[in-house]
């Protein structure tokens, strides 16, 4: 049995599944199998994938079939021969030494659930555009995330324990924030932790969940942090809304605002700095955008 199991659900993935493949092949730590659901492609995804399983038999093709993400990953778990349950995206890249380091913190702390890491994050074309940061620590991780802040846990970069997984359900598929469902109910058995390191590069693109209506994503991480409270007996009346959130008028300034602020929610600091100084450039005398610049600042790593 191999003590990893890689889950990579695809859909549409051609143009990036090849160097995703790659990166988890040339790991420094080769027991692992991959497994993979494609979710509905029409490009040649499955071929890549099929190829791919012919010529490595520890990647597997499982199936297909529109499922969408946390019901895929749910049938992949049914299948999962691993100790340790890696997550890893069709559009994203391993660093080499990824596996080795999670793995190898997992096995020395029994008390760790879970393991993250830093990411780099790149554009379509493979560029870096900047990185995204996260904290490192369990109780900064359960913080932002029992108040529905933001998501400190980025989920291709996740190696969690299988048996703790089975013992909180899996993936809840009625959650549209599947991730931070799971990291608040895996914190309930489990302490979270993220490396200092990088250990992916994350794909950038323009309609990835992290670049969607940023009120939306407030509502439904505040509903995920409600539940979590009423399971753990906090205070479940209600939540204010993430500093994210800008409740001023929808003119431009306004937007470029809360651009920026979703930015930083998502971690996405150098993409936020950026936005912030063009918010400056409208309006130098506004406290709101030298306020966001300074959280902007990806080495300050800031908390508002």
């Amino acid at each position: 049995m191999p003590l990893i199991s890689v889950l990579m659900p695809i859909l549409n993935a051609e143009a990036y599944l090849s160097q995703a493949l790659a990166s988890i092949q040339c790991q420094t730590f080769s027991d692992w199998e991959l497994l993979i659901w494609d979710d509905g492609s029409s490009d040649r995804s499955v071929e890549i994938a099929m190829a791919s399983a012919r010529l490595d038999v520890r990647i597997k093709l499982l199936g297909s079939g529109k499922k969408g993400l946390p019901v895929a990953l749910n049938h992949l778990l049914c299948y999962a021969q691993g100790q340790f349950i890696a997550r890893m995206d069709a559009d994203d890249i391993c660093f080499p030494c990824r596996f080795d380091l999670q793995y190898e913190l997992l096995s020395s702390d029994p008390a760790i659930g879970l393991v993250g890491g830093q990411a780099i994050t790149i554009d379509s074309k493979g560029k870096q555009i900047g990185t995204w940061q996260v904290v490192t620590g369990h109780s900064e991780i359960d913080l932002d995330h029992i108040n529905g802040w933001r998501v400190q846990i980025i989920h291709p970069t996740a190696m969690m324990r299988s048996e703790l997984l089975s013992r909180v359900g899996g993936y809840n598929v009625q959650s549209p924030v599947e991730d931070l469902d799971l990291w608040l109910r895996l914190a309930e058995v489990s302490q979270l932790v993220n490396l200092r390191q990088h250990v992916i590069c994350y794909r950038v693109m323009s309609t990835s969940y992290s670049q969607s209506d940023p009120t939306l994503r407030a509502q439904q991480f505040t509903e995920a942090a409600l539940a979590a409270r009423r399971r753990r007996g906090l205070p479940a009346d209600s939540l204010p809304p993430p500093f994210w959130i800008d409740s001023t008028p929808r003119d431009h300034f306004s937007q470029s605002i809360k651009k920026a602020m979703s930015h930083v929610s998502s971690g996405h600091r150098d993409l936020a700095l950026w936005q912030s100084l063009r918010c400056l450039l409208q309006r130098p005398w506004s406290k709101r955008a030298w306020r966001l610049l300074v959280y902007s600042i990806p080495r300050l790593g800031l908390r508002p």
